[in-house]
């Protein structure tokens, strides 16, 4: 194992990781979203509800939001994450399908914690504004028209934005596309309803061979723009004189089932360094991060815990104007009087989600590893060259700052430990980025003391 001491006494430069440093600051817009979906109701015997009883049901199992015991329990997660988003200052659009509403029709007659008011009525009214709600369909039986009707005769007070939609093919059992949405479209079940939205979410892809959704076809882009036509040049194409208006969720499938706290808050602290630094996107224009709170995963041991430390970790860029908690309508509106409307077609997908396919494979193969993780006062980054290369290793606060940089030098092929000295950073979440010519990549370490 090849030792660096000698560039370590030379290029070593510790600080306090509270370390500040003057930067523009372009903020990245965040919020929190949800879905609840059709299959959560049970059909076939199969439901997407998790940890509170299997996918594949037995007959004896009862399904989804038919089941009150099942809705009850849902209904109870979602006042615990509406207190904890409210408590901690963020944004949230809640873009509910139409068998939860349903639910709430059967079960929901209100009680104690919302004041007699069912949940939808109290999301409306006993939030200050830090949830909107959002019509979300898969269009098997009800249409977009006919879930916002049914929020609006729940007190839900309905937004206009269209909370997940198919951007490349026909939706659903009829034939209009997303540009009907622009005259309005009327409800299946409540014909008599009009709803008539101006904000595009959540493009999801489709896959024509296989004649279904699929979100591999996802439109994922941090930017915003007025979508000209249907056509897959023309969605991605600026068209000023269009009314409808296309928000980008950002988030690169980075659904939160499976993630710590730690690696979700990480990959949003890494999206606005790219804008502090100016290195990837370009900077001066809306961009927007959706995080994944998908309602299947409510029932899972700790997730209102691990929601609530998401918003703890992202706090100090908060503070810092770096992140700008913002439900959707309200990063539409700060487009329109902060940025003039400016478009902003980046494609997050080829640019920010590749480069994090290309980290998890260049990882694989410098077999890139911090241990002890959690550490106190010293770690160590041990990594394998295959090939001679001028490799630089930093540290960065949780604040996004450089503290502290432990190596830049041409090392040989082999293995390398690097010493990660952690006894000026207090008890926070460290990023450590080690990065040559050919990669970069980072990687988060939790200093406890």
């Amino acid at each position: 194992m090849n030792s660096i001491a000698p560039f370590l006494a030379l290029l070593l430069l510790i600080s306090s990781c509270g370390r500040l440093s003057a930067q523009t600051i372009t903020p990245l817009y965040v919020n929190f979203f949800t879905h609840n979906e059709e299959r959560d109701y049970c059909t076939g015997r199969t439901s997407d509800i998790y940890c509170y009883f299997p996918p594949t049901l037995p007959a004896s199992q009862p399904c989804g939001y038919q089941d009150q015991t099942v809705f009850l329990k849902l209904r109870g997660v979602l006042k615990e994450l509406a207190d904890t988003v409210r408590a901690g200052g963020a944004k949230w659009n809640w873009e509910s399908d139409w068998v939860f509403l349903a639910g709430v029709r059967s079960f929901d007659k209100g009680d104690a914690a919302t004041g007699g008011k069912n949940i939808v009525r109290w999301i409306a009214e006993n939030n200050n504004g830090a949830i909107e709600i959002d019509a979300h369909a898969h269009e098997s039986t009800y249409n977009y028209a006919d879930v916002a009707y049914m929020l609006d005769s729940l007190g839900g007070k309905p937004s206009k934005v269209v909370g997940g939609f198919t951007w490349n093919f026909t939706q659903g059992n009829n034939t209009y596309t997303w540009m009907d949405f622009d005259n309005g479209i009327k409800g299946w079940k409540y014909p008599s309803f009009t709803w008539k939205p101006d904000i595009l979410w959540g493009a999801a892809g489709y896959n024509r061979r296989r004649g279904q959704t699929d979100h591999a076809y996802d439109v994922e882009t941090p930017g915003i723009w007025q979508p000209k036509d249907t056509s897959e040049t023309g969605f991605k194409s600026h068209d000023p004189s269009k009314r409808l208006i296309l928000l980008g969720n950002g988030y690169g499938k980075a659904n939160d089932s499976s993630k710590t706290a730690e690696q979700i808050a990480g990959e949003i602290i890494a999206f606005a360094d790219s804008l502090r630094q100016g290195t990837k996107p370009p900077t001066g224009r809306l961009y927007s991060y959706s995080i994944d709170l998908h309602q299947k995963f409510w029932a899972c041991p700790g997730y209102v815990a691990r929601t609530a430390r998401v918003i703890e970790l992202l706090k100090p860029y908060v503070q810092q104007g770096r992140i700008v908690w913002a439900t959707n309508t309200e990063k539409v509106t700060a487009w329109k009087a902060q940025y003039q409307s400016q478009p902003n077609l980046y494609p997050f997908a080829q640019n920010i989600v590749s480069g994090i396919r290309s980290e998890k494979i260049a990882e694989g193969m410098l077999g890139l590893a911090i241990a002890p993780n959690p550490a106190s006062d010293q770690a160590v980054a041990y990594f394998n060259l295959a090939r001679p290369e001028r490799v630089s290793l930093k540290l960065y606060n949780v604040l996004g700052q450089e503290v502290a940089l432990l190596l830049d030098a041409e090392l040989e092929a082999g293995e390398h430990a690097i010493p990660l000295p952690l006894g000026h950073c207090p008890s926070s979440i460290v990023f450590v980025r080690i990065s040559s010519a050919a990669f970069s990549i980072t990687k988060s370490i939790q200093v406890l003391r």
